[in-house]
């Protein structure tokens, strides 16, 4: 009988955590599992990237219903694992777990900073308890995943309990498939310019990723050199960001160019890909752009970059929240970018079937590395 496992977050939406869960998803079914793809909403843009043979089973509009539909699932499919990703969905697994009665393995995996990302936000009284929220119930589950060590050390500390229930695995990322979307082609006139010096930075418009410093540096680098800036992505500062670069007179330099389901095309012609966040828990734009050659800069913020890039031996580091630094990064890297080679070979690190064995083995599907099969 094939083994079913379930994967549990809010909906498909464009954000790192999803991508990384279809990207476990289609990697199990890929090795023979029964694979359903849980959610609160079929909706958003990577609906359309999973496998084919991947049940998705929805269960209510809003997440925070889903309790008894998520029980109700568990005592009908009976899978052998759930995975969960996103704080809410973490603890809304918890429960239903216990509500149902089922016997099953539940894994929760730790996406973002927990007590930084909390503090940054600040949208209403609900996000101020998600640390609270963390630390009563990710204790209940089986094992917990973080995406990065510094992560797992942070969440270790913060949720406590058994040290062994802790692991690090790295988010999947490179594939072939990254690389042959990147050779798509672009109608962008900025990079249909051999001569253009091109930026590209990729996160949802929030206050997390620091795009107010980045526009802050862009104007830095504006003074030296004759570049533009493409920012991917759509968030609710999107209106507070184009006015800031029209304070900063960089606005015809600068395009919002919204969420692109296919961002690897931008990444591959850019001079440059430049991460500013605030806070991470992994840093996934870094992997991508070093998967099709692209030189990078970042925040040497919690948690990730400085994991990712080797302390900075595969791009530049610079202190969080510091435009000077970050523009002094960006025009040195332009001027003396990293071999595409070696950037490509470091992005090989994170490949998805590293990853996806890892999470069999978190998941209680495979033998613990090093121990016998007989």
């Amino acid at each position: 009988m094939t083994t079913r496992v379930g994967l549990f977050m809010a909906d498909f939406s464009g954000g790192g955590a999803e991508r990384v869960m279809v990207n476990v998803a289609n990697g199990l079914w890929a090795r023979g599992y029964h694979v359903d793809m849980i959610v609160a909403r079929a909706e958003g843009p990577y609906t359309n990237a999973l496998c084919p043979g991947i049940c998705v089973q929805p269960l209510a509009r809003r997440l925070a219903c889903c309790v008894f539909a998520l029980s109700k699932y568990l005592r009908r499919s009976r899978p052998a694992v759930v995975l969960a990703a996103g704080e809410h969905a973490c603890v809304v697994a918890v429960l239903a777990r216990q509500l149902s009665g089922v016997r099953l393995r539940l894994v929760l995996s730790l996406h973002n900073a927990i007590r930084k990302g909390a503090a940054a936000r600040i949208r209403g009284a609900k996000d101020r308890f998600d640390p609270l929220l963390v630390r009563t119930f990710y204790r209940w589950a089986d094992r917990i995943v973080a995406v990065s060590n510094d992560l797992r050390r942070e969440s270790m500390r913060f949720i406590g309990g058994d040290p062994s229930k802790f692991v690090t695995i790295y988010n999947p990322l490179y594939c072939s498939a990254v690389i042959d979307r990147a050779s798509s082609p672009t109608d962008h006139p900025w990079l249909m310019r051999r001569d253009a010096q091109v930026i590209v930075a990729v996160g949802r418009l929030t206050p997390q990723k620091g795009f107010d410093t980045l526009l802050r540096a862009f104007v830095l680098v504006r003074q030296r050199l004759d570049a533009r800036l493409i920012v991917l992505g759509e968030g609710p500062d999107r209106a507070a960001l184009t006015n800031l670069a029209s304070l900063l007179g960089v606005r015809e330099y600068v395009d919002f160019a919204g969420f692109m389901e296919n961002p690897y095309v931008y990444m591959r012609r850019a001079s440059v890909v430049a991460m500013s966040s605030r806070y991470e828990g992994f840093g996934n734009v870094l992997v991508e752009a070093m998967a099709v050659g692209t030189p990078v800069v970042s925040t040497n913020c919690p948690h990730g970059p400085r994991e990712i890039l080797a302390d900075g031996k595969y791009g530049a580091l610079v202190p969080v929240d510091d435009p000077g630094a970050l523009a002094e990064a960006i025009l040195s890297t332009i001027a003396r970018p990293q071999a595409r080679t070696e950037l490509i070979e470091r992005a090989r690190m994170f490949s998805i079937e590293n990853a996806v064995g890892l999470y069999e083995e978190v998941m209680g599907l495979a033998t613990p590395l090093g121990e016998s099969r007989s």
